[in-house]
């Protein structure tokens, strides 16, 4: 049906071709039920999209493609001006409205491409790019017009086997033509369907989910032992420790075992932080090996059947940790214990971590469990509380674990109930399609413009360029001290909200008094060790009078501005800008002339359509009086700031300019 928006959007109403509506009665199979309402399908949508090939689209393409050095304003500027804009629009008659959003689209995508995390793998034998989807890489995937911009990247760089063949069929006019709810499948009115399915955690399903499933008529489970009995494992007591503690912690628990010749088997959450901790830990251990998504299955397989064998050690991601059987053959493990299982992580969804524990103890074997968690992870999760019990007792953090869990499906709540709109719009499309009915044109405008406006699950996501102004003297130690010691959390929690659609540029100024010093760059990032590099390196000194350099400052920032467009200013300090106006001569230090000032600067930067958003440090009435007003002339906000609520302070500005108030009020929700 999705192939036949091409015929719609020219005018045709497909009737030839169309299969018949199905009667009769459906069956649906569910595997694993806990995975449904995991993060991937409950509240989600499976979406369609019609891949227009015209040679007007992947000429737009092109063009985006080689003047991506632009400002994404240029850039749309120079596109909607181009002969190829004017060759699609005529095309399409009745659809330029498409044709807009469609290039507005492309235009965000290769501006955001160097930021984005969709990692592709090119086969030269498929000449085809695809994507790790669960435990392995599909190449029936793509991601919009990013997937478009990787191809033409592939091109560049020399790496396409068959250029022409590639591109043509990857270069096309991506049109959203439907969004079918993973939770109304089966809910068709008028028709029956049975819903059948299997799992291993049925018995872990909390309340919530269980009520879901009663909605859905299914009342009705069994719960069958194990043919091999009672589970022979057992679980160690767990250990929370802070970031830096966490990979040698793991290290020392894997040479324990191996100390008796024991297999282990490390999880981690994702597979960047097994890299991570392969990088520095894996020359430790005699036989270490990775089992990857990206691996083929003949590999795979050869990873699993060695994973159980004395003095093995195998890191994994949270993927393997469902249904991969690492049954132990190895006498010597299976006499001194079994395999031992480590969980780096902890798992959102209880089930996930009773499925981990399962490639322990397989078949009746004897095995051990341990889960080892890094304090920083629980603080990106949202568990506020401090959780150090190397005692094992969970009582503390499993209550954390519920209340975050809680805020989770209220989340999901709100997208279901998103995804059911735009399903049942979809529905109307695909309806008047089959039927044949003239109504398809009217429909899909319908469905269009209702996903381009909220897209269940996800908001529009902007790329966001701030600029952190943070005063670098003396009196404000105490604040490069604590940003220190939470820039990682920091980055994560916008990660993880907003994903990797930022750079942050980190400024720390001073006063004319240190002006070789004055101020010190991060340079743009979004990287974390970049950022937790430069303020490591940061040396509060100087000041000690009532005014330092804000406007130069300031002025920093509008050049900035200049070079590539930023979206707003962060502006920290305990002590106000210089009083004296542009050309004067400072009183506080002789032989300087102001080379601008910060009234000055606040009215370009209103010009340019900059906020500044200023947050003061301490109490100094003045500082207050001239942050406000700085606020207040570029249409920012004044807040008071304490140098333990400096990650809140940058986390909702940049989650803000993300995405708008949905982001911040998510991490609202999570961490404050």
């Amino acid at each position: 049906v999705s192939e036949a928006a091409a015929d719609v959007m020219a005018g045709a109403v497909p009737v030839e071709g169309m299969p018949a509506p199905l009667n009769g009665e459906d069956l649906l199979l569910v595997d694993e039920v806990d995975v449904f309402f995991g993060p991937s399908f409950y509240g989600h949508t499976y979406n369609q999209v019609a891949e227009l090939r015209l040679p007007e689209a992947r000429g737009i393409l092109t063009k985006i493609w080689s003047w991506r050095t632009c400002s994404q304003q240029e850039l749309l500027e120079k596109v909607t001006a181009s002969d190829e804009y004017t060759a699609l629009s005529n095309k399409l008659p009745g659809w330029e409205f498409l044709v807009k959003r469609e290039v507005e689209s492309m235009c965000a995508a290769v501006m955001n491409l160097d930021k984005c995390e969709l990692e592709p793998h090119y086969s030269r034998e498929k000449n085809r790019i695809g994507y790790k989807i669960f435990d392995s890489v599909d190449f029936d995937v793509s991601y919009g017009y990013t997937t478009s911009f990787q191809y033409l990247e592939l091109e560049e760089q020399g790496k396409l086997l068959h250029d022409e063949e590639a591109l043509s069929a990857n270069l096309s006019l991506r049109v959203p033509c439907g969004r079918l709810s993973y939770a109304e499948l089966g809910q068709e009115t008028g028709k029956k369907t049975k819903i059948i399915g299997v799992s291993g955690t049925l018995s872990e399903l909390q309340q919530p989910e269980r009520q879901i499933l009663q909605g859905y008529g299914l009342t009705s489970c069994s719960l069958m032992p194990s043919v091999y009995g009672a589970a022979n494992f057992t679980e160690e007591h767990f250990v929370a420790v802070s970031d830096a503690d966490h990979h040698v912690t793991i290290a020392r628990e894997i040479g324990k075992k191996l100390e008796r010749d024991r297999a282990v088997i490390v999880f981690f959450a994702d597979s960047k932080k097994l890299k991570d901790f392969e990088r520095l830990h894996c020359r430790k251990f005699a036989k270490t090996q990775c089992l990857l998504e990206t691996q083929t299955h003949s590999e795979k397989q050869d990873v699993i059947k060695r994973a159980t064998t004395a003095g093995q050690v195998t890191l994994t991601t949270a993927v393997f940790a469902r249904g991969t059987d690492f049954f132990c053959n190895d006498r010597k493990v299976i006499h001194n214990g079994g395999v031992h299982v480590i969980q780096t992580f902890l798992s959102l969804d209880i089930c996930e971590e009773v499925q981990t524990k399962g490639r322990t103890s397989r078949q009746g074997q004897d095995g051990s469990y341990q889960l080892i968690l890094n304090t920083e992870d629980l603080k990106t999760m949202g568990i506020k509380n401090e959780i150090r019990m190397p005692d094992g007792d969970r009582s503390k953090l499993n209550q954390e674990r519920d209340r975050v869990r809680d805020l989770a499906r209220e989340k999901s709540a709100k997208q279901l109930k998103a995804a059911t709109e735009v399903d049942k719009l979809t529905h109307k499309y695909f309806d008047a399609v089959l039927a044949g009915c003239s109504s398809a044109t009217a429909s899909l405008k319908e469905l269009y413009e209702f996903m381009k406006k909220r897209t269940p699950g996800q908001s529009r996501r902007q790329h966001a360029r701030l600029v952190c102004l943070s005063d670098a003297t003396g009196s404000m130690r105490s604040l490069w001290n604590n940003a220190q010691s939470t820039i990682n959390v920091m980055i994560r929690r916008i990660k993880e909200i907003g994903g990797n659609n930022f750079d942050l540029l980190w400024v720390a100024y001073r006063d004319y008094s240190e002006r070789d010093n004055m101020f010190e760059l991060s340079g743009w990032t979004s990287d974390a060790q970049k950022l937790q590099n430069f303020v490591n390196g940061i040396r509060c000194h100087g000041g000690g009078d009532c005014e330092e350099a804000v406007e130069q400052a300031l002025l920093l920032a509008r050049n900035e501005h200049r070079r590539k467009s930023i979206s707003r200013v962060i502006l920290i300090g305990d002590a106000l800008p210089h009083f004296e106006k542009k050309g004067q001569q400072l009183s506080s230090h002789r032989g300087v002339v102001l080379e601008t000032d910060y009234q000055t600067e606040a009215q370009e930067l209103k010009s340019l359509g900059v906020p500044v958003h200023t947050f003061r440090v301490g109490s100094h009435n003045g500082t207050k009086e001239t942050f406000q007003l700085i606020a207040h002339e570029t249409g920012g906000q004044f807040s008071d700031l304490s140098p333990d609520s400096l990650i809140h302070a940058v986390c909702t500005s940049v989650l803000m300019d993300i995405g708008g108030e949905e982001l911040v009020m998510e991490y609202r929700e999570r961490f404050q």
